[in-house]
C-alpha cells in the first residue's frame, strides 16, 4: 500500500512538472513571438544601415533650399493651384500607371481619381485636391476640362516641379503625394489612396483632429493597417511648425536619402522613420484594431455602415475584398456593443 502511494505521488510530481514545462513553453512562444512582432512590423528600421552609410559616408544630400522655396513664392503643384492663395487646405494623391507597384490600378487611374475628386467635393468642399500625376494617359484638353467641371482639383505635374530638379530619377510615384509638405501655399494636409473611398466616418475624425491641438492624424481600420502610419491615411497641420516640416522634408527630397526607400513598402518605412517619431505623442490615432499596441490611439467617432466600409478599403469595397471582422472589446467605443460595425 505505500509502494502505491509513492506511486501516485512520483505520478503527481511528474504531472506537475510535465504542465509546468507546456505553460513555460508556451509563454516562451508568446514572448519571442511578441518581439518578432515588434521588431519585424512595428518599429524595426530596416533602413538604418542604408542611412547611417550615407550619413557616415557625408554623401547625404539634404534639401537645403527652404529660404528659396519660401521667398520666392514658388509652388510645388502648378500655377493654377497659385491663384488659389496661401493658406490652403490640401488633400493629395498620386496618379501615375506603374506595372511595378500599382498593377491593379493600370486601367482605373483616371476613373477612381474622378471619383475621388467628386467625393472630396462633397466632405470636403473647403479642401483642394493635389494630383501629383506623371505617365498617366490623360491629355492636356482633358486636364483643362476637368479642372473646369471641378473647381477643387488642381494636377500637378512632377517633371514641372522646377526647384525639385528631376523628381522622377529619385522619387517613386507613391511618394508623390508627400510633396505638398514643402510647399509654402499649403497649412494643412491629408494623405490619401485614390483606390479608397472616402466616408463620413473619415469625415468626423478628421474634425475631431482638426479641433485638437495635435500636429498630425492617423487613421487604421482593420487588422491589416498595423503600421505606424500608413501612407494614405494620414494628415499634418504644415504651417503650426514649419521646424518639424522642414526637418521633414529635407531627408524627403533628398536623393541619397530616398534611395533607402525604393521598396514597395519605401513610403511607409519613410513615414515610420521620419515622421512617427514626433507623431507618436502629438497626434491624434483612431484606431478600431490595435489600440493595445498602440497606447495614444481612440475609438472613431462613428460607427461603420457596413462591415466592408472601413477607412481606407479599396474600392468597390465589397465582402470579398478581405473584410476586417470583429474589433477587440478593448477598442470599442464607450458604451458601444457592435464589435463589427466599431
Amino acid at each position: 500500500m505505500i509502494k502505491f502511494f509513492k506511486l501516485i505521488i512520483r505520478k503527481c510530481k511528474q504531472s506537475r512538472i510535465i504542465i509546468l514545462y507546456i505553460i513555460l513553453s508556451i509563454l516562451l512562444i508568446y514572448i519571442i513571438t511578441i518581439q518578432y512582432y515588434y521588431s519585424n512590423i512595428i518599429f524595426k528600421k530596416s533602413n538604418s544601415s542604408c542611412v547611417d552609410r550615407i550619413k557616415k559616408d557625408e554623401i547625404f544630400d539634404k534639401f537645403d533650399k527652404f529660404e528659396e522655396l519660401y521667398k520666392s513664392s514658388q509652388t510645388l503643384c502648378s500655377k493654377r493651384s497659385v491663384k488659389h492663395g496661401y493658406n490652403q487646405r490640401v488633400i493629395s494623391i498620386s496618379a501615375y500607371q506603374s506595372n511595378k507597384d500599382n498593377i491593379y490600378l493600370v486601367d482605373k487611374i483616371l476613373l477612381y481619381t474622378l471619383e475621388f475628386i467628386v467625393e472630396a467635393k462633397h466632405y470636403y468642399p473647403d479642401w483642394r485636391v493635389g494630383v501629383y500625376y506623371h505617365n498617366l494617359n490623360i491629355t492636356n484638353d482633358q486636364i483643362i476640362n476637368i479642372e473646369k467641371r471641378f473647381d477643387n482639383v488642381d494636377f500637378c505635374y512632377v517633371y514641372d516641379i522646377k526647384i525639385l530638379s528631376n523628381i522622377i530619377e529619385y522619387m517613386s510615384g507613391r511618394f508623390h503625394r508627400f510633396i505638398p509638405l514643402g510647399d509654402p501655399y499649403v497649412d494643412i494636409y491629408m494623405s490619401r489612396d485614390i483606390d479608397s473611398p472616402i466616408y463620413q466616418r473619415e469625415l468626423l475624425s478628421v474634425n475631431q483632429w482638426l479641433l485638437s491641438d495635435k500636429l498630425y492624424h492617423i487613421m487604421r481600420d482593420h487588422p491589416h493597417h498595423n503600421d505606424v502610419i500608413l501612407a494614405g491615411l494620414w494628415a499634418f497641420k504644415i504651417s503650426i511648425n514649419r521646424t518639424i516640416t522642414n526637418n521633414i522634408i529635407k531627408y524627403l527630397f533628398s536623393k541619397s536619402i530616398l534611395n533607402c526607400y525604393n521598396s514597395m513598402r519605401g513610403d511607409q518605412d519613410f513615414l515610420r522613420d521620419y515622421v512617427w517619431p514626433i507623431a507618436e505623442k502629438e497626434s491624434i490615432q483612431h484606431d478600431s484594431f490595435h489600440c493595445k499596441l498602440y497606447k495614444f490611439s481612440i475609438p472613431f467617432p462613428k460607427p461603420k455602415l457596413s462591415i466592408t466600409q472601413f477607412v481606407g478599403c479599396r474600392r468597390p469595397c465589397r465582402y470579398n475584398q478581405d473584410p476586417p471582422g470583429p474589433c477587440p472589446i478593448k477598442c470599442l467605443p464607450h458604451n458601444y456593443t457592435d464589435q463589427y460595425l466599431c
